[in-house]
């Protein structure tokens, strides 16, 4: 890692603690730069550009063998070089992720319509119970109460489920309020705002500076920006703005990733073409 200060898997702490992982950096990269091509990639590609963000070879290595195990990846081997593609279920993820990623964090319902789900997963299933955690949140869901969880409009899950295999698991109902219930007090419970905002705010510290920077190319800073905004908005439950405070630093925040990431964007390009090693067609088995 020459001298950089890292975690026990290859991390730098810097952004270990801003939550950007090396599986999630890949996750950026695959969705901006890779997913247009719909061709397999070599490893060396993708070790370069983990290089770049400060991750080290093995846990680049390490990080692609598990994404093949989890079904996200699929390797190719010509010779002695291996490949990697995109598999059909994350590729679907990735265009949703995509579509998130570049619209504004607002969502406003124009009634009081709110989405409830409750489920009971044993412990023997613990995975799915992450999985189904993870996905409620990225949509929008926050824990109202012990097994409750909650989210603003009519939220249609049964993909989400379906993909889990959680039918039998889960109750869904769309509602709405009657006294004496207190939305803003609700809304209070199940998110945390002054922390979002704070995320925002961080965000906004981090990134308002000039650019192009002048030490690191375009490249990183391109994924480092987008996995860092990504993270942002899997805490951001677009809550109307009737519930949100006057000075919610989200728009601002959204408006500066937009200028920056267009002021990175053609010269990352031209970074990444660079470092492209990738096959013309899927290799037969």
């Amino acid at each position: 890692m020459n001298g950089v200060d890292a975690d026990r898997n290859g991390v730098p702490r810097q952004y270990a603690a801003e939550g950007l992982r090396p599986q999630t950096l890949v996750f950026t990269l695959l969705g901006r730069h890779i997913a247009p091509l719909d061709v397999p990639v070599a490893s060396s590609t993708f070790l370069e550009v983990l290089g770049r963000l400060g991750v080290s070879v093995q846990a680049g290595r390490s990080t692609l063998t598990r994404m093949v195990w989890r079904g996200h990846l699929e390797r190719h081997r010509v010779g002695r070089r291996a490949y990697f593609s995109i598999s059909d279920k994350l590729r679907r993820v990735l265009q949703e992720g995509g579509r998130r990623i570049f619209e504004a964090p607002v969502r406003d319902v124009p009634d009081d319509v709110w989405t409830l789900l409750s489920f009971s997963i044993p412990e023997s299933k613990r995975a799915d119970r992450h999985s189904l955690r993870t996905a409620l949140a990225w949509n929008g869901f926050g824990l109202l109460r012990n097994g409750l969880w909650i989210a603003p409009g009519d939220v249609d899950v049964s993909a989400i489920v379906a993909k889990l295999d959680l039918q039998d698991r889960v109750e869904v109902f769309s509602a709405r309020p009657s006294g004496p219930t207190d939305l803003q007090r609700v809304v209070n419970e199940a998110w945390d705002l002054p922390a979002i905002a704070q995320q925002y705010r961080d965000f906004i510290d981090e990134w308002d500076r000039a650019l192009p920077p002048t030490d690191e190319g375009h490249l990183a800073p391109q994924i480092r920006l987008i996995t860092h905004w990504q993270q942002l908005l899997v805490d951001d439950p677009e809550l109307p703005p009737r519930y949100l405070p006057e000075d919610w630093p989200a728009m601002e925040a959204y408006e500066l990733f937009l200028r920056t990431e267009a002021a990175l964007s053609p010269q990352a390009h031209n970074e990444f073409v660079e470092l492209l090693d990738a096959l013309d067609h899927v290799p037969a088995t």
